[in-house]
């Protein structure tokens, strides 16, 4: 969900189209690296990696006020930087011609709560909850452990220190 104003904008200007003053008219872009450029022909020059445009059929729009957008299956949310663009007429050259106006973009801040790891002997996935830790005495040295909640059919790591140094858990 997006909070912000002025989402839907109707044009101020007599004569023009109402473009703009309809949730269906917005779309969103995740942009990933930089906004994404176009090849002569048309084709997709993605810049850091290709971009994400979810259309304003897609938007749900709670007032004018929240806008919930949902995120396409493969986009990559935490590298993204999330603009909403509106198209309105507007003037141009003596007469109205549809502009684009962007927002700022915005950016999801992740917390890294979460490791993943692959134990390629069994084909499972272990997963680690960082900010579940508490401090244990080991050789007269208080380190951090991890100590995250036994549950069936996962495989839970322990970390023993703040380093690279994992085992299984029994």
């Amino acid at each position: 969900m997006l909070t912000g104003s002025a989402f839907t904008f109707e044009s101020p200007y007599a004569g023009a189209s109402d473009l703009g003053n309809k949730v269906q008219d917005l779309f969103v872009t995740l942009e990933i690296g930089g906004r994404d450029t176009f090849a002569a022909d048309g084709s997709v020059l993605p810049v850091g990696g290709r971009d994400y445009r979810i259309d304003g059929n897609k938007l749900t729009l709670e007032g004018n006020t929240t806008l919930t957008v949902p995120i396409p299956a493969g986009a990559l949310l935490g590298p993204a930087f999330v603009t909403v663009s509106r198209p309105m007429q507007a003037p141009l050259d003596g007469r109205f011609e549809t502009q684009v106006y962007t927002s700022n973009p915005v950016k999801v801040l992740t917390v890294a709560r979460y490791a993943f790891f692959a134990n390629g002997g069994d084909d499972t996935v272990s997963v680690i909850n960082t900010i579940a830790t508490d401090k244990q005495p080991v050789n007269g040295k208080e380190i951090q452990k991890l100590s995250p909640p036994r549950s069936r059919g996962y495989h839970w790591e322990l970390a023993w220190q703040m380093i690279p140094c994992w085992r299984r858990a029994s």
